[in-house]
């Protein structure tokens, strides 16, 4: 059976051991790979009271804005469908996965 990671790492089409844990992801389980000479960090987001689908897609889409229009934000990264988010669903509820550089 799949780990959580390993079911989000293939929604990115990057297996699960390049993922290296960094620390202050604040509520979200970070990890950070390196993917032709470029530095991505690549976040979980567990189910919580703070961050939920509908909140996590407007900050996305806002970052993609000012990605589009210059301004110096992280790019986001879409998945092998071409979203900017993932959500992956669990007996706990629904995990959210973000991947940026």
């Amino acid at each position: 059976m799949l780990t959580l990671l390993d079911r989000a790492a293939n929604l990115y089409g990057l297996p699960a051991s390049i993922l290296r844990p960094v620390r202050g992801g604040h509520f979200s389980r970070a990890y950070s790979y390196t993917r032709h000479e470029k530095s991505y960090i690549f976040r979980i987001t567990p189910p919580n009271d703070d961050i939920n689908l509908a909140r996590m897609l407007t900050v996305l889409d806002w970052t993609d804005f000012l990605t589009e229009h210059g301004a110096p934000v992280p790019r986001l990264v879409r998945s092998q469908q071409g979203s900017l988010l993932e959500v992956l669903e669990q007996d706990d509820g629904e995990y959210l996965v973000v991947v940026s550089e």
